[in-house]
């Protein structure tokens, strides 16, 4: 089975029934994911330039022989970025990005990369120093869910109005 480096929103279990009340569509639920995927792709994008600083910590340097290596081969790449192929998955529309929306129980909206590059970085497999290339600090956590609730609220506003017209 292929590994995929990923993230997954879930809605929180108190509000599950919410996508049944305001009748949540695979449209809406694809609206914020649109949104939640543009914002992760810009996240990414800085993410590899800053070697992982922009999401929180560093990532750890690449051994002395890695490092003499790669600097003869690829000069002047960032860590995790030899071809740039990873990196691309994660912060570029098509080839390995994923951006998703599926229901299983409750819409999850997932984005992130196909491949199994990015999980062994991020669990750190075999030699590999954990390097995660997602990774986030509480403002840009906020920043996704300010996304979804810019994504999601016009539709419950539609929704609710439309309760007020319903007479009994």
């Amino acid at each position: 089975m292929a590994r995929l480096a990923q993230f997954s929103l879930h809605l929180n279990p108190r509000v599950r029934q919410l996508d049944t009340l305001f009748d949540l569509t695979k449209r809406v639920a694809t609206d914020a994911m649109t949104a939640v995927d543009k914002v992760f792709r810009a996240h990414e994008k800085s993410l590899f330039a800053t070697e992982g600083a922009s999401g929180g910590a560093k990532w750890q340097e690449l051994s002395e022989d890695y490092k003499k290596w790669k600097d003869r081969h690829f000069p002047g790449r960032n860590i995790l970025t030899l071809e740039g192929e990873m990196r691309d998955a994660f912060s570029k529309k098509g080839g390995d990005h994923i951006a998703e929306v599926f229901k299983v129980g409750k819409w999850t909206i997932r984005v992130g990369a196909q491949g199994e590059k990015g999980f062994w970085h991020g669990t750190g497999a075999g030699n590999l120093p954990v390097r995660p290339p997602i990774q986030f600090r509480g403002d840009q956590a906020e920043r996704i869910a300010l996304e979804i609730n810019r994504a999601l609220v016009p539709h419950v506003k539609r929704v609710v109005k439309a309760f007020g017209r319903i007479r009994t």
